[in-house]
């Protein structure tokens, strides 16, 4: 985990959809919030704001959600204090594997557009066809429907890929929401592992 001492990296929503990682240097861990000071003095950041922290761990490249409590601006840097948001996860993790779900013809709500195309889905993230504007690093309300069940929680925007007829591709990584009583993971989880065990059926020649 985070401790004193520590470099890591921030990643604020952005406009133009780049992937920017901010560096900083944790000064302080009291009662679950994390101090850090970074060396741009103009950090576009805001108390209340979602964003992804990236932290190495050993020799693995993490990454975690991260909620900004406070941000206060020195004459030469930034000084932030920010609580965590579920569990961190590997940025090289394999559990990432995605499986397509084009023909299954799934659907998904993303903020407030209910009728998205659902691409693929892996255990800890999924993405999705949409026609509303979003930028990488916000969070949004989420919803999955999938074998007459909804699995309902929020998600980060990892990508954006504009595609044809004003449509865009989301990639997007899930929130744990173990403690707020969400059940997106989980039914990430669940559709993976149904869309993988039919693919399988479909190869082995089980029609």
């Amino acid at each position: 985990m985070l401790a004193p001492g520590f470099d890591m990296f921030i990643q604020l929503p952005r406009e133009d959809d780049q992937r920017v990682l901010n560096p900083g240097t944790i000064q302080e861990v009291a009662d679950g919030r994390y101090t850090a000071t970074f060396t741009d003095a103009e950090l576009a950041a805001e108390a209340g704001q979602e964003v992804i922290v990236y932290f190495h761990r050993g020799n693995e490249f993490m990454q975690q959600s991260a909620r900004i409590d406070a941000v206060m601006p020195t004459e030469d840097q930034t000084i932030m204090v920010f609580e965590t948001v579920g569990e961190a996860v590997s940025c090289e993790s394999r559990q990432c594997f995605r499986a397509s779900t084009v023909m299954a013809g799934l659907t998904a709500r993303l903020g407030d557009e209910t009728d998205c195309q659902l691409l693929d889905v892996s255990a800890t993230g999924f993405a999705v066809m949409a026609g509303a504007t979003h930028h990488v690093g916000n969070v949004l309300e989420a919803e999955l429907r999938h074998d007459g069940k909804t699995y309902r929680g929020t998600a980060t925007v990892q990508s954006v890929r504009p595609m044809d007829h004003d449509r865009v591709r989301y990639g997007l990584h899930v929130v744990s929401d173990k403690n707020s009583g969400g059940t997106l993971q989980k039914g990430c989880q669940n559709i993976a592992m149904a869309v993988q065990r039919e693919q399988a059926r479909r190869l082995s020649g089980n029609q």
